[in-house]
């Protein structure tokens, strides 16, 4: 045990001293063939999304109200971290938070109807998540992905692409996304 609290100490601090590599496992183009635009029933489905209002909450719980949902973009996260994560996708040119998720430990969550835009991912992970406050009691780290994630959709002759991303929390051998550590008040 006395080894794994060392272990976990060493990993802390190599994440807050040095960029680690992350993977942004895929960044898909999807087509539709045909053209589709969000319906009221789809719209009235995120109307009626739980915000965080427990201690206990669950995966995909979240934070504050989605924005920007009338797109075709998703983020799939892989938390595979033995902590707890809150991620936040933020548009680059507005700096307002488009999503604002809790991901709990070894859980993946995928966000789905994200409209256009260039976004920066921001985490952090600790344990006791307390949503009044919206911070952890015990943090662990905070860090945000050096890419940008561009979410876009492009009409052409045969229907509609756009873009899917999966990224990892944790480390993954050959992994293509770095991260720089950030201070919880930068999250």
């Amino acid at each position: 045990m006395l080894k794994n609290s060392f272990r976990q100490l060493a990993l802390a601090t190599a994440m807050m001293l040095t960029p680690i590599n992350i993977a942004v496992l895929n960044a898909e183009v999807h087509a539709n063939p045909l053209p589709r635009s969000l319906s009221a029933s789809n719209s009235s489905k995120l109307a009626g999304i739980q915000i965080a209002q427990r201690a206990a909450l669950s995966n995909g719980t979240n934070i504050i109200s989605p924005q920007n949902t009338q797109g075709r973009g998703t983020l799939k996260v892989v938390n595979g971290t033995g902590y707890d994560a809150v991620i936040k996708l933020v548009d680059n040119n507005s700096g307002k938070t488009q999503r604002f998720v809790y991901v709990p430990k070894n859980q993946t969550v995928v966000l789905q109807q994200i409209g256009t835009c260039k976004c920066t991912l921001k985490f952090g992970l600790g344990r006791n998540w307390n949503p009044n406050a919206q911070r952890f009691s015990q943090p662990y780290s905070f860090s945000q992905f050096q890419k940008v994630l561009s979410f876009t959709e492009r009409r052409t002759a045969s229907g509609v692409e756009w873009m899917n991303y999966t990224i990892t929390l944790h480390r993954i051998p050959g992994g293509n996304a770095s991260t720089i550590p950030i201070s919880e008040r930068n999250f």
